[in-house]
């Protein structure tokens, strides 16, 4: 495949069921006309919903996309016969923080885990499937926590289907079909870096950074005073361009020019 090395940037993409997210991804790629590629939050392939993709150079971003809350709607089918009032009883008791442990078929180790189940609610009911709309932290098993509803009760219960309708700030509404992507639906890399605190790099320093160099108070036009010791930043050129991501090695609110204050992580390539 012949690719189109000027093609890059981040798709807020519909993934429907019955493709993987790493076919998805491929599906894209091709349709682009890209050979790099990667994406943020896996998806099961019975499940459809919002899926961040990210191709080109511009690929390595999104290992910097945050831990994001994730919001579903999904149907629970209960095995022996419950009334409304106890399937909320069900939803109420994991709502707030809970204790999981993945699936066997999880991808990770099987320990206990905490996770935070920010509303769990009740949809609609009929004959013994409910219908719910959950907004949960990153990294919470849906399918699992169906299971455990299931296991409260007394009664039994799985996972019928389910869509992500929301991924941190991108909403459902927000994504493209595969069938519909074309190139003007990519978006710059820096719509995924938003939440991160910001600097300036000055225009002859930029160089600098570019190979590697140590990271110095007087690199950067402007900077965010409140960025503190080991945390993440952005720094940005004079066009609003992301170009590297950093790790503070001090407060940011009592350095001088003559001290290193902080260390790349990763450089980008615009």
């Amino acid at each position: 495949m012949y690719e189109k090395l000027m093609v890059k940037g981040v798709i807020f993409l519909y993934k429907p069921v019955g493709l993987t997210s790493s076919q998805t991804l491929e599906k894209v790629k091709q349709k682009l006309g890209v050979k790099t590629g990667g994406y943020h939050g896996t998806l099961d392939a019975n499940v459809d919903g919002v899926l961040i993709i990210a191709v080109g150079k511009i690929t390595p971003v999104l290992q910097f996309i945050s831990r994001q809350d994730k919001e579903y709607v999904g149907k629970i089918k209960f095995h022996k016969q419950v009334t409304e009032e106890q399937i909320k009883t069900g939803f109420e008791k994991f709502t707030g923080e809970i204790e999981q442990i993945p699936p066997v078929k999880s991808a990770v180790k099987r320990v206990l885990r905490k996770r935070k189940i920010y509303f769990f609610e009740f949809l609609d009911f009929k004959n013994n499937v409910a219908g719910f709309r959950v907004k949960c932290e990153a990294g919470t098993y849906i399918r699992k926590l169906c299971y455990d509803v299931g296991e409260f009760l007394g009664v039994g219960a799985q996972m019928l289907s389910l869509q992500r309708t929301a991924s941190g700030d991108v909403k459902i509404e927000d994504c493209v079909k595969i069938e519909d992507l074309q190139e003007s639906d990519l978006k710059p890399k820096e719509v995924l870096l938003k939440n991160y605190k910001k600097a300036v790099a000055k225009n002859d320093k930029i160089q600098q950074i570019v190979q590697g160099k140590q990271i110095y108070a007087d690199f950067f036009d402007e900077f965010d005073k409140t960025i503190k010791t080991n945390e993440t930043f952005t720094v940005y050129d004079n066009k609003n361009q992301a170009i590297s991501m950093m790790k503070a090695l001090q407060d940011f609110s009592n350095s001088n020019s003559f001290e290193i204050v902080a260390k790349i992580i990763r450089n980008f390539t615009n």
